[in-house]
Formats: structure tokens, C-alpha cells, sequence
């Protein structure tokens, strides 16, 4: 992950990943696969929107958690996760 422009990827009119909106430096950037047809590359966000994202992830990864009664992100002694 960077931020655009400090040495990161230039975002400067990629689509936002999350909102579909134009993006302008700075922003945040993900450098993704590029190696298939398949990969999406790099993942271009407005500063908001990769906070929003991450929220997101996060709560769904807390519903799997609660759905499985699996602890993926709970931290054990000897600090692993389960």
C-alpha cells in the first residue's frame, strides 16, 4: 500500500475501487496482480473511501467469524491466529 505521489504509483484519473469516482493525487494505492487477464492491477481509493473499505472488510470478516464461530482474528498466547 502507498500513498500517492510519495514514490507510491500515480492514481491521477484512475477510478476510485470503491466508489467508481475519478481519483486525483494523493491517494491511496494497492499494487495488485498483473500477471492474468483476471487481475484487477492496482487498486486506486480516495483516502475516505480505503477507510470505509477497510471498515467494511472488517465487519464482514467479524460476521463470518460470528456465522462459523471461528476466531480468524483473535490472537492466541504465543500470538497466531486460531
Amino acid at each position: 500500500m502507498s500513498l500517492t505521489p510519495r514514490g507510491g504509483v500515480p492514481a491521477e484519473g484512475e477510478l476510485c475501487f470503491y466508489c467508481g469516482e475519478l481519483v486525483h493525487d494523493p491517494a491511496v494505492v494497492w499494487r495488485g496482480r498483473t500477471d492474468c487477464e483476471q487481475c484487477l492491477g492496482n487498486i486506486c481509493l480516495h483516502p475516505v473511501c480505503a477507510v470505509e473499505f477497510c471498515l467494511r472488510i472488517l465487519r464482514d470478516v467479524h460476521e463470518w467469524e460470528c456465522t462459523t464461530h471461528s476466531e480468524l482474528l483473535a490472537r492466541q498466547v504465543g500470538g497466531g491466529p486460531r
